[in-house]
């Protein structure tokens, strides 16, 4: 009687088509950040409401949905479902943005340095100023360059380091694309 030790390659193969490791060892993909049923009735509910109310339903719903965020992640999403002064949300999406440097870092080439400009610019050219700094004048993935211009700038922030995390934390990419739109009022 042969015993096998490890699995043979068609063995190999069909463990990794049927989702498992192939060996013992092998590291499985994470679990979504979010809870994939909260993200899909965050999705429906913002196809029933007004574009000026996008923002504020997506942010709610993100939080929610992801209470895997980071802590940091999760005071955003709070302000921005709760609206409120610009300059209050600027420093409430700093502190974020502080909270998670590699996330930034990776949402915007410039890394901390960008982040540091457009905090030094007035308030009514910070949208411009951070796609400058970012090197986003091809836009991103989920918004163009005239889209990411126009949105107000605490949502802009917002939204590059939440798309960036809930692509990090494995939310399937057309989700995570719609929900950082929504996060912009799109």
């Amino acid at each position: 009687m042969m015993t096998l030790t490890r699995p043979g390659p068609v063995l190999a193969t069909l463990l990794v088509v049927a989702g498992q490791p192939a060996c013992k060892g092998s590291p499985a993909a994470p679990p979504p950040v979010c809870d994939l049923a909260g993200l899909r009735k965050a999705d429906q509910a913002l196809e029933k409401v007004d574009r000026r109310q996008r923002s504020a339903l997506a942010a709610a719903g993100l939080a929610e949905a992801c209470p895997a965020l980071p802590t940091a992640a999760s005071r955003v999403l709070d302000a921005l479902a709760n609206g409120g002064d610009p300059a209050h949300m600027f420093a409430v999406v700093a502190q974020g943005v502080a909270g998670n440097v590699a996330v930034w870092n990776v949402a915007c080439p410039g890394g901390t340095r960008a982040f540091e400009s457009v905090a030094a610019s007035p308030p009514e050219d910070k949208s411009k100023a951070l796609l400058a700094a970012c090197k986003l004048e091809r836009g991103t993935a989920f918004a163009t360059r005239a889209e990411l211009e126009a949105a107000p700038n605490p949502r802009l922030l917002a939204a590059l380091v939440i798309h960036q995390l809930l692509r990090d934390g494995n939310v399937e990419a057309g989700s995570a694309r719609k929900l950082a739109r929504a996060l912009l009022g799109l």
